[in-house]
């Protein structure tokens, strides 16, 4: 089994519902924290950049779209890029600590990386 493989299932231990589309992952319910935004739940999605995990991710997708009250959120635009249906909207995002290591479990991964989206979105608290 290939890193991406180990990574996907190490990912499934808290989101059983992922999906690849490789490169993409698809998170389809991803809990919103509760900071005033539209919804409590979202479809996540992320590109697995080349050269992954040297290469660390870059931004995540959500859908629907969030609001706060009436506004978009800033550093955040709508996208086309998820090869996933559903209307999205591209988050910038950047994980803080990023440090993979030789095997999956002994340094940051795709689980790490989806569950540093909820730091992102805290943003707005």
């Amino acid at each position: 089994m290939g890193r991406i493989d180990q990574e996907i299932e190490i990912l499934r231990s808290r989101y059983p519902d992922v999906q690849l589309r490789d490169p993409w992952v698809l998170i389809p319910a991803y809990p919103v924290p509760s900071v005033g935004w539209s919804v409590s739940a979202v479809a996540v999605a992320f590109l697995i950049p080349g050269g992954y995990p040297g290469a660390k991710p870059y931004a995540f997708h959500v859908s629907p779209p969030l609001r706060v009250g009436n506004a978009v959120p800033t550093n955040s635009t709508e996208s086309h890029e998820p090869v996933f249906p559903g209307v999205w909207q591209k988050f910038s995002w950047d994980c803080p600590e990023w440090a993979p290591g030789t095997e999956p479990r002994s340094g940051t991964n795709l689980l790490h990386w989806a569950l540093s989206f909820r730091e992102r979105l805290r943003e707005y608290s």
